[in-house]
């Protein structure tokens, strides 16, 4: 996944969340600071929310 994919929402982060939506964007990624991917930022109902780079999810569209 990278920055510009439209993706859905896996159903217990959709439930943690509180989100409206099960489709977001991700918008920017998070460094972390030990060898694993970078956390993503992924806009939903307007809002951006962290979401560790373990998030299973289907790309709905890849970004430019």
């Amino acid at each position: 996944m990278k920055i510009g994919d439209v993706i859905r929402i896996p159903a217990g982060a959709h439930q943690a969340f509180r989100m409206k939506s099960d489709v977001g964007m991700i918008v920017g990624t998070i460094p972390r600071d030990d060898k694993y991917p970078d956390d993503l930022e992924v806009l939903v109902d307007g809002i951006i929310h962290a979401m560790g780079f373990q998030m299973k999810t289907e790309v709905l569209s890849e970004g430019g």
